[in-house]
C-alpha cells in the first residue's frame, strides 16, 4: 500500500502570498503488500508444498541483494511461487 499526505499552507497577510505544498510518500518497508506469499523455506511455505531455496553460497551464506535482503532460487512448478 502506497500512502500520500499532501499539506497546504497559505499566508496572504503582506499582499504577496505564500503557498507551500508538501507531499510525501510513504511505502512498506520489507515486502511489496502485492505479494503476500509466504518467503522460501519458510514454514507456511513449507506447509503449503514450496520447492523453493534461499540462494546461497559455497559456505552456506545466503546471497544477499543491494539492501541486505536473501535472494530466493524459485523453482519452476512450485505451488506457491509459480
Amino acid at each position: 500500500m502506497i500512502t500520500k499526505t499532501t499539506s497546504l499552507v497559505e499566508d496572504n497577510s503582506d499582499g504577496v502570498g505564500l503557498t507551500k505544498v508538501t507531499t510525501k510518500v510513504t511505502r512498506p518497508a520489507m515486502r511489496d503488500m502485492r505479494d503476500m506469499r509466504p518467503l522460501p523455506e519458510t514454514s507456511e511455505a513449507v506447509a503449503l508444498g514450496c520447492t523453493c531455496n534461499v540462494a546461497r553460497k559455497a559456505d552456506g551464506w545466503p546471497h544477499l541483494d543491494a539492501h541486505g535482503r536473501p535472494l530466493y532460487a524459485i523453482t519452476k512448478g512450485c505451488p506457491v511461487h509459480s
